[in-house]
């Protein structure tokens, strides 16, 4: 029994040893930069009237008359999760720096 037990310790330290250089050698992040939108209130009101139901939402810019989206426009993606609760952001689409027109 004694054996396992310094054993799973061993094993423990290992681990995190190896954590701590892999992350800092790699510079792995867990952290998420998050930024503040200018006119956050007013964002903030427009998703709130525009955006009911929790899930993920992608905001395009209005198509050209040829059915496409203009060239170097941004797309943004909202992640609502329901009143009063949080979840992490998706990282793949930018976090609520929607609504550039407001700026």
């Amino acid at each position: 029994m004694k054996r396992i037990v310094i054993a799973g310790l061993l094993g423990s330290l290992a681990l995190i040893v190896w954590m701590v250089v892999v992350n800092g050698l790699l510079g792995f992040s867990s952290r998420i930069h998050m930024k503040q939108v200018d006119n956050e209130r007013l964002v903030y009101e427009v998703l709130k009237e525009n955006v009911s139901q929790p899930g993920r939402y992608v905001v395009n810019p209005d198509t050209t008359s040829g059915g496409r989206f203009p060239d170097g426009e941004p797309v943004y993606g909202v992640m609502y999760s329901g009143k009063g609760t949080i979840r992490p952001v998706d990282t793949c689409l930018p976090a609520l720096s929607c609504c550039s027109s407001f700026r």
